[in-house]
């Protein structure tokens, strides 16, 4: 779930949008599922999700355009799950006066300068679901409150409060993870003016502040590239560079030619968002303050801003982290628009070693940017799934009490409103994994009630205990005092579904490969499409068990023929991606014959699982597309399992969509750099095990 913006008052006739959405990825990017209206919270960021009472804590944001709720700036609203009910559970004291200038439409030249600085920033619920924690944006402290009352338990400064240049310290960004609290600040260089000051840095404690440390630090100096725009022939392209500069509150537009460029772009940093893997590594999200101290709505004096963040990865180093920034470790590019365009949030599952962010795009069916979510893959550092958001239309107006909420297919379509996305969370049922039960401690406070100490001993008492040591006495017996509050009780599930076969089984897969003259266009790295189609093939070939495994290549344009028949024999593959030949036209519908006749022949191996992977950048031609579907139902009818993959924006997505097998086994690809980790991902669809049969089951 992720958290949408649209310019004017919240209160007004947009009440009614979805200023938090649930969502998972989709072939057609619908349905999502209202969580919150605008009406109801207003402009929000934080996100925080409790499982065990099934609810959702939402903190208030200051972004320009974007009026505040009912709650004002320093409103945290909670939000039942299971009822939809929407209620302010409590304001953050010191979080500053509403400092737009609305009430209704307007550039709200007012709140530019308040970016980052007032309201609230991220939020997180720690392990057990008693505390929460809120980042004040107005007095620069990190503070708690008790769930599920809203109870205020104090606050504490963040880790950069003691430094010398604790003036220039914002905080933002804040993850719990194993008993301590993390949280992001970045030293903003806005009183010196000094790009070279620029840095980020992680700092954590115990959840009451104490025994902080720094835990990683990197300088903002690393190369970002560039957002360009590109004109027509003869006309020069325009420019802005994106390395991070000091926080300003002017309107300085960095691009080589403002009055032209058609976005405003002065990137400044915020470390919005933190994400610690399995694995130990740490994800962080910086967000450019631009997005929120520009304009959503641009006008011919102001242009609406381009929100350039960023996505780095840190692996572990002692007790904390070294950054990579160079190279870059996951790819947030837009096209030829920017090289960078994280807005960000973060969530991780951590049961399958992927993350999502919030991430900017540009669609060519409407050429504008567009906003949304990506999927990242830690271990390939590969963007693996996209899901367009925060459409006005289209968002269903309530959720039921959900089980899981993950991504389901592969494709990649995406636009949206150029108004940036907020943090994310991943929205689990309350009982993801079987867990002792929590014992109550006959005492005269209620179990989830939070205390002010971050002692987690036990009190030595005659008290039965939940330790591992044996109590003497055979029966406790109850003494007279206040009934503890019910907690949950999590009960052994029988699973009925049967087994996964430990065995692989073989395949006999056919690679049936677009060979149209439109293949020979450039990727995002430069090459020929085509190039980039040999190299995601041949790393699908080495995921494959050959030889047992068997596979063959059909190469297609105006006619369709069979490069290598099914063998094991990788280098004869290899040989056969690297000979095919370019031409005009494309035929899917003869390139699906030629690879279902090879997989009737004698070579077919008996007992290995037949199916074709068709990759196409172009549209069924000059047949009519329904000719490539009917080719494909023949295959399907004979037991074969169908893949297809759409890359680029002038591809037949429905049609392919309806070709492939089930629904996730249509991917897209919106660039030929983009195949590598969809054909990974296809290779795995052959796993015994697959992801559905896993604990939690998706829904």
């Amino acid at each position: 779930m992720t958290t949408c913006f649209y310019p004017g008052n919240a209160i007004s006739q947009d009440a009614d949008l979805a200023a938090v959405v649930a969502f998972r990825d989709t072939p057609r990017d619908t349905p999502h599922y209202r969580l919150a209206s605008l009406g109801a919270v207003g402009a929000v960021w934080g996100l925080a999700y409790d499982r065990f009472d099934n609810a959702l804590y939402v903190a208030a944001f200051h972004k320009r355009q974007a009026a505040f709720g009912p709650g004002g700036p320093g409103a945290i609203y909670r939000v039942d799950l299971a009822t939809g009910a929407v209620t302010h559970l409590a304001s953050i004291p010191d979080a500053g006066p509403d400092r737009h200038s609305l009430p209704q439409r307007g550039p709200d030249s007012l709140a530019r300068a308040w970016a980052a600085k007032t309201s609230l920033g991220d939020i997180d619920v720690d392990t057990a679901g008693t505390t929460l924690f809120v980042v004040n944006l107005n007095d620069r402290r990190i503070h708690r409150l008790a769930l599920p009352s809203g109870q205020h338990l104090g606050s504490f400064p963040h880790g950069a409060s003691g430094e010398a240049w604790a003036e220039d310290a914002r905080p933002f960004g804040l993850a719990f993870h194993a008993g301590r609290l993390y949280h992001g600040v970045v030293h903003s260089a806005e009183i010196g003016g000094r790009a070279a000051d620029l840095a980020a840095l992680v700092y954590s404690s115990r959840p009451d502040g104490t025994d902080m440390r720094r835990d990683a630090e990197l300088g903002l100096d690393y190369p970002r590239g560039v957002a360009s725009q590109a004109q027509h022939v003869g006309v020069p392209t325009f420019y802005a560079r994106l390395a991070w500069r000091p926080w300003a509150d002017g309107r300085l537009n960095v691009g080589n030619n403002p009055e032209q460029f058609g976005w405003f772009v002065n990137p400044m940093p915020i470390l919005a968002d933190l994400a610690v893997t399995p694995s130990g590594d740490v994800v962080l999200g910086l967000r450019d303050r631009m997005v929120d101290a520009g304009v959503m709505i641009g006008t011919p004096d102001e242009p609406s801003a381009l929100g350039a963040g960023d996505l780095l990865l840190g692996r572990p180093d002692g007790s904390g982290w070294r950054v990579q920034t160079v190279p870059e470790p996951f790819d947030d590019s837009v096209l030829d628009i920017a090289d960078n365009s994280a807005q960000g949030g973060l969530a991780a599952f951590h049961w399958r070693g992927q993350f999502v962010a919030g991430v900017m795009d540009f669609s060519l069916g409407r050429p504008q940017l567009t906003s949304g979510a990506a999927w990242y893959d830690v271990a390939l550092g590969a963007r693996v799934r996209r899901e367009r958001l925060c459409d006005a239309e289209g968002v269903r107006p309530v959720l039921a009490r959900p089980r899981a909420l993950d991504d389901l297919d592969g494709d990649y379509v995406f636009p949206s409103a150029n108004q940036s996305v907020g943090d994310l969370e991943v929205l689990c049922a309350p009982t993801l994994t079987p867990s002792a039960t929590p014992t109550a401690t006959p005492t005269a406070t209620p179990s989830r009630t939070p205390t002010p100490s971050a002692t987690a001993t036990a009190s030595p008492t005659a008290t039965p205990t939940p330790t591992s040591t044996a109590t003497p006495t055979g029966t406790a017996t109850p003494s007279p005092t206040a009934t503890p509050k019910p907690v949950p009780i999590y009960l052994p599930v029988v699973l009925r579904d049967p087994p996964c076969d430990r065995v692989k089984p073989h395949v006999d897969v056919v690679l049936v490969i677009d060979a149209s003259s439109s293949m020979l266009e450039a990727t995002r790295a430069g090459r020929p499409k085509v190039d980039a189609a040999r190299t995601a093939a041949t790393v699908f070939l080495d995921q494959l068990a050959l030889p047992g495994d068997q596979a063959a290549v059909v190469g297609f344009n105006a006619t369709a023929w069979l490069a290598q028949p099914l063998t094991g024999d990788r280098a004869a593959l290899r040989r056969a991606l690297g000979g095919l030949t370019v031409a005009q036209l494309t035929r899917i519908d003869l390139g699906i014959r030629a690879a279902h006749a090879e997989l009737r022949s004698l070579r077919r191996a008996a007992g290995h699982l037949p199916a074709i992977v068709v990759l196409t950048d172009g549209r069924n031609n000059p047949e009519p597309v329904s000719s490539a579907e009917a080719a494909a139902a023949v295959a399907k009818a004979d037991g074969v399992r169908l893949f297809t993959i759409g890359l680029g924006d002038d591809v037949e997505a429905d049609a392919l969509a309806r070709m492939a097998s089930a629904p996730g086994d249509y991917h897209f690809a919106p660039d030929g750099e983009d195949l590598v980790a969809i054909y990974r991902a296809i290779a795995g669809a052959f796993e015994p095990c697959p992801p559905s049969m896993w604990w939690p089951f998706p829904p």
